[in-house]
């Protein structure tokens, strides 16, 4: 789906945070009430809340002060009704002894009177504050009037529907759902957070699968638990095209070369795609047989995207077939590309010096011949006849050529090494010998 419609947020989020009691520095606090300091129960900590009245959207921002340097600090509540608040907080003072808190009401929890605590545990020393926390309904939230728009209403299946949205509670939560042509509830719904204004954007995208037809989306403003809704239809882009409204799709393919060797990188262009539209690249095979990956592409905003092609080893030779599915559309296209084995340019060789050398020497080596950006396994046979247990992988340069080297290791025996070369794209090999013995 289009932005603006992802994952559920964690219920309270304060500064950015997610936590029933979000206590970072650096948050903004309200300044539209002063703050409400209560005389300290320990002489030296001082805290203060702003507002200190406030309803179910209110955020309680506050201050702390006179507190161990550094020092670890836990917040406590007691509930409305005496009872102790199941979770507590930790903070941490700054140098100076300073820091910041936050709190804001949660789904289920009391109104009243609640008392804030936090504990020094560098002194042992405590101070408290108190908020009044009351019925949404009887605050800003009885303000609420939630309006959406969205611009346009209609359009195709690559139409970003783009809302705006006003009214709602500043700060405050929204569930973004929809009912389909049909009747039928959308399977997900979407959180947003409005600003402190109330406001917050939204946007809407067709997904394949979904049924044409005109859409109801729905806002629910959590905190108010008001409504609104608007609605917009969604039409396939092929009906657009016979209307005029949209763009016409005439998928065309381009690829140069169009024949080459196991090592060409066939480039191609495509045009005339659905703008912004999903595209699969398919292949059949030499003999008819269908290639057994597809490929994802997504044209851009003028219907047009690059793609190339590639032999791999194991793959055959001959006259491949590689076919373009708009999905909007419908609509296919291909074009042809010839393979063809490029062992008769491979001519591999190889030098190394020097020839003969001791346990320090780097016998380094070049080699050209071997197929252009092919792939070539170096691998060596000791001195006595066993295979050297480890192989190394080369790719060969536009022209066929790399370097190459080799130094003793300990517990290797010297005597006489011979290094072997595969081109992988011919099947083609060479190979040089080294001899190692003692340093003296």
């Amino acid at each position: 789906m289009a932005n603006g419609r992802g994952r559920a947020y964690a219920r309270r989020i304060l500064c950015g945070t997610a936590a029933a009691v979000v206590l970072t520095t650096g948050c903004s606090r309200d300044t539209s009430s002063p703050p409400h300091a209560i005389p300290p129960s320990d002489a030296g900590l001082v805290v203060s809340v702003a507002p200190d009245h406030g309803d179910h959207t209110t955020v309680f921002a506050g201050e702390a002060l006179g507190f161990t340097p550094n020092g670890n600090v836990t917040v406590s509540a007691k509930q409305p009704d005496g009872a102790d608040y199941p979770k507590t907080y930790p903070k941490t003072a700054d140098q100076s002894g300073k820091f910041t808190w936050s709190w804001q009401w949660e789904s289920g929890e009391p109104d009243g009177l609640w008392t804030i605590k936090f504990l020094d545990q560098g002194s042992g020393k405590t101070s408290s504050t108190t908020i009044t926390i009351t019925e949404a309904g009887s605050g800003p939230a009885s303000a609420v009037t939630p309006t959406v728009h969205v611009s346009p209403s209609t359009g195709g299946h690559t139409t970003v529907f783009a809302g705006t949205a006003s009214g709602f509670t500043p700060n405050g939560k929204v569930t973004v759902s929809a009912t389909m042509p049909g009747g039928a509830a959308y399977k997900r719904t979407y959180p947003k957070t409005t600003d402190q204004s109330g406001k917050f954007s939204w946007s809407w995208q067709w997904e394949s699968g979904e049924p044409d037809g005109r859409w109801v989306i729905k806002f629910l403003d959590h905190s108010s638990g008001k409504t609104t809704s608007t609605t917009i239809t969604i039409t396939g882009n092929r009906s657009q095209t016979t209307t005029g409204t949209g763009p016409t799709v005439k998928p065309a393919v381009r690829v140069s070369p169009s024949v080459g060797g196991h090592a060409t990188l066939f480039a191609g262009t495509a045009s005339g795609f659905t703008p912004n539209g999903k595209v699969t690249v398919s292949a059949t095979m030499p003999g008819g047989a269908a290639y057994p990956t597809t490929y994802p592409k997504t044209a851009n905003r003028s219907g047009e995207f690059t793609w190339s092609w590639r032999w791999d080893p194991g793959e055959p030779d001959g006259r491949w077939t590689i076919k373009f599915l708009d999905h909007n559309s419908g609509k296919t296209t291909s074009t042809t590309i010839t393979i063809t084995i490029t062992s008769q340019a491979a001519k591999p060789a190889v030098s190394v010096s020097p020839a003969s050398g001791g346990h320090s020497t780097l016998f380094a080596g070049t080699a050209s011949g071997f197929t252009p950006n092919g792939k070539v396994t170096v691998s060596a046979t000791m001195p006595g006849g066993a295979a050297y247990p480890t192989t190394y992988p080369k790719t060969a340069n536009p022209s066929g050529g790399f370097t190459w080297s080799w130094r003793w290791d300990p517990g290797e025996p010297d005597g006489r090494w011979t290094i072997k070369f595969l081109d992988h794209n011919s099947g083609k090999t060479t190979s040089t010998t080294i001899t190692i013995a003692a340093d003296s």
